[in-house]
This record gives C-alpha cells, sequence and structure tokens, in this order.
C-alpha cells in the first residue's frame, strides 16, 4: 500500500510506502509531535492534515533530522527525546523505538522531504496503488 502526500498551496507531492509513512509517523511521534487521532487515522484513511499539524509534524521531523546527520545519534538522542516523546494510541513500541535508525542512511531524505511540505501548510494523505 502507498500513501500520496500533498501540499495543497503548492501541489508538491510525495508518493510513501507503508512502511515509510508509518516510520515517519513513529519518528515525528519520538520528537515530541502530539496527534490529534489514533494512528490508524494516518495510516488507512484519506484525510487532511491542518496547517498548523503539519507544521507540528514538520518541527518535530527538523529535531530527528539533525540527530540522523550526526554519527552515533541514537544514543545520544535516546537520553535527550525522553523528556518530549510522545506516545499516542496506536504507536507500536518496536517502530517508535527503531524510527531513528529506520530513516538513518539511504532513507534520510524523506524526512527532509516531508518537512518542505509540512511547512507549506495543509497536507492531504491518500492511499494509491500507483507510485
Amino acid at each position: 500500500m502507498l500513501h500520496k502526500i500533498e501540499a495543497l498551496s503548492s501541489g508538491e507531492s510525495m508518493i510513501l510506502d507503508y512502511s515509510d509513512w508509518y516510520h515517519l509517523l513513529h519518528l515525528a511521534a519520538r520528537y515530541g509531535w502530539r496527534a490529534q487521532e489514533d494512528l490508524s487515522h494516518y495510516t488507512t484513511e484519506e484525510h487532511a492534515i491542518s496547517a498548523y499539524e503539519a507544521q507540528e509534524i514538520a518541527d518535530a521531523l527538523e529535531r530527528a533530522d539533525r540527530d540522523l546527520d550526526t554519527e552515533g545519534a541514537s544514543a545520544g538522542a535516546a537520553q535527550r527525546i525522553g523528556v518530549t516523546a510522545h506516545f499516542f494510541p496506536g504507536l507500536d513500541k518496536g517502530p517508535y523505538e527503531g524510527a531513528l535508525e529506520y530513516f538513518s542512511g539511504g532513507k534520510g531524505h524523506i524526512v527532509s522531504e516531508f518537512i518542505a511540505m509540512g511547512k507549506a501548510g495543509e497536507l492531504v494523505v491518500r492511499q494509491t496503488d500507483v507510485g
């Protein structure tokens, strides 16, 4: 299953597979984003993400992005984010704890792309079969 995330103001979009989208939400939560809904709302339903919430996700991912770019980030990040991390209904412990590692390496660009889109305003997320 694929998810198309589109910034309404710019028309910019990105396609993420389920695992990428799922881990991105976990990463944002790990860095302080407080979801408005249960995780299943974000992963199974077509929905809009308000400009405010998109900015909140982008801000959390910016904090995460700093740790993605540093050596040994995971250990230091785990200590720092314990204070701000938010665990919301539907999050799974494994992906929540492993989200930073998931985006380290080749998938780090996904975080940067989403940050730019999240700062653009309201987003729409749709399931799609076309990549």
